[in-house]
């Protein structure tokens, strides 16, 4: 319980530090585009007996609905296989990313997501950032991610971290973004 907590903690400080250009830019809806949203939202439509039928593609889930299913990943102590509809390839990593998207919603005030059928991937978001001139840069930090334990991340996963890690490199991320793997990690120790 102090893992999540903490975890939450660290989620909520790093988040923070991107509201007010969050709020400055506004937004009139929020898309989940990851893995994670897509697992989280066939959770809650697995849990959802009795209700209007929803099909993946046209989801758009509440922070009610985020809770309930929130709470549930949490109440399995680390271990959430079984839950319906999770897919147990995605068991090791449901909690820390259900933590994200739920302190995502708590800070940003989101009443409700729509999930895409299509994910975001670096290069959609790279050049987003590129059109907008936000800057670039190389640091030699960036080693650290090439010393990722394979175990722990995928090859897909490490060459797509390490690509965005280059292109977008703020030293204060990389180091929050090692610090919440290693909440993460502990979490499931």
């Amino acid at each position: 319980a102090k893992a999540i907590q903490d975890c939450r903690k660290f989620v909520r400080v790093t988040v923070s530090d991107i509201k007010d250009e969050i709020d400055e830019c506004g937004f009139e809806l929020a898309i989940g585009s990851s893995g994670t949203t897509e697992t989280l939202a066939k959770m809650i439509i697995a849990s959802s007996s009795g209700k209007k039928e929803r099909k993946l593609g046209e989801i758009e889930f509440t922070a009610d609905e985020l809770d309930d299913v929130v709470r549930r990943i949490v109440e399995c102590n680390g271990n959430p296989k079984g839950l319906p509809g999770l897919d147990e390839k995605r068991a090791d990593t449901i909690l820390p990313g259900a933590i994200l998207l739920h302190e995502i919603f708590r800070i940003l005030g989101l009443k409700r997501m729509r999930v895409s059928n299509f994910a975001l991937r670096e290069g959609v978001i790279a050049d987003t950032l590129e059109r907008f001139e936000i800057g670039t840069g190389l640091s030699p930090s960036i080693s650290m991610w090439t010393e990722v334990d394979p175990k722990l991340m995928p090859d897909i996963r490490k060459t797509s971290v390490v690509h965005v890690a280059q292109r977008f490199d703020r030293e204060r991320r990389l180091k929050s973004a090692m610090h919440v793997s290693d909440l993460a990690l502990s979490i499931f120790d």
